[in-house]
């Protein structure tokens, strides 16, 4: 059998290689896709021409090109952007989406090569990541997928990305200012300061495991994740929209208004219906959204310290 799976591999190898050479763009784009039934294959593949499937990229979408992030550090605020965009596109009859937690989706494609009982490092992610995303889209082509996310974007010198405009169609991110969102994790974690400072900042530098996919979350703490989402160049590059927490917890018109525009500019074949929106504001209640427990001044100036050092381009 290993002898058979090295002839396999082999044979791809000269195939991809003269289809690189000769930029025969369709025949590496179905090779892809047919590579995709053998997942074990088409990781040894991917990573062979990992620098030239990439650069190749540049100038043809040799990938499937159908997710949606929506990001945010605190996974609770997710839902405030999901939950909208899911009544909107159930209320249209637009049927071509799922939701997925970004956990669950690599979860799915590293089963397919390690088994289920598998854990995912920091460094299988960093390393695999566009990989697992362009094989998850070949395996569901049939639908975009709007993707709940707490990882950090990153990028190596060796260009390994979280992702990629060749698989990412655009992204939201939901922040808030920096008092209001430690006020959250606080009050989440039974207010305990020390708890919710070490949250934040990542203070002792331990990993964030998902207890159910078993892998390992790329997050970091709040100023770099915030910082990793709101950079220009990235914003730029994966056509990011940055939210404010506090404008659609107020239902403020325009800023829903802009998600599906946001939408619309991906390419996302949706109309923009002004009914549908306000109807949706009209029923939605955010009941315990806003945390108003008091933090000290100490507090205050222990988180100005921490975020004094990074671009956060936070909206007004």
């Amino acid at each position: 059998m290993k002898l058979f799976e090295e002839i396999k591999f082999n044979y791809n190898v000269k195939v991809f290689a003269e289809d690189l050479k000769n930029l025969n763009l369709d025949n590496l784009k179905t090779n892809l896709k047919k590579l995709a039934k053998n997942p074990p294959l088409y990781l040894k593949i991917y990573e062979k021409f990992f620098k030239e499937l990439n650069d190749m990229s540049n100038s043809f979408n040799l990938l499937p090109n159908n997710l949606i992030f929506i990001n945010s550090f605190f996974p609770e605020d997710i839902s405030i952007i999901k939950n909208f965009i899911s009544y909107y596109l159930k209320k249209i009859n637009h049927t071509q989406f799922d939701e997925i937690k970004y956990e669950e989706l690599m979860y799915q494609i590293n089963i397919l090569f390690k088994g289920p009982s598998s854990s995912m490092t920091f460094n299988d992610i960093v390393t695999n990541s566009v990989i697992y995303q362009s094989l998850f889209g070949f395996i569901n082509q049939e639908k975009d997928f709007y993707v709940e996310n707490i990882h950090s974007f990153f990028s190596t010198t060796k260009n390994y990305n979280f992702t990629n405009p060749y698989l990412t169609k655009c992204y939201f991110m939901i922040v808030d200012e920096p008092f209001q969102i430690y006020r959250d994790i606080k009050a989440s974690n039974n207010f305990d300061k020390n708890l919710a400072q070490n949250i934040m900042f990542n203070l002792d530098s331990a990993p964030l495991l998902d207890n159910t996919s078993n892998i390992e979350i790329t997050r970091n703490s709040w100023p770099i994740h915030t910082a990793s989402w709101t950079d220009p160049n990235v914003i730029n590059s994966l056509k990011g929209l940055v939210l404010s927490k506090n404008l659609l917890l107020q239902k403020d018109l325009n800023s829903y208004v802009s998600i599906i525009l946001h939408l619309k500019q991906a390419n996302i074949k949706i109309d923009l219906n002004y009914d549908i929106i306000q109807q949706y504001l009209n029923e939605v209640r955010f009941d315990n959204q806003i945390n108003k427990i008091d933090i000290s001044n100490n507090e205050k100036k222990f988180i100005e310290k921490n975020i004094q050092n990074y671009e956060l381009n936070l909206p007004e």
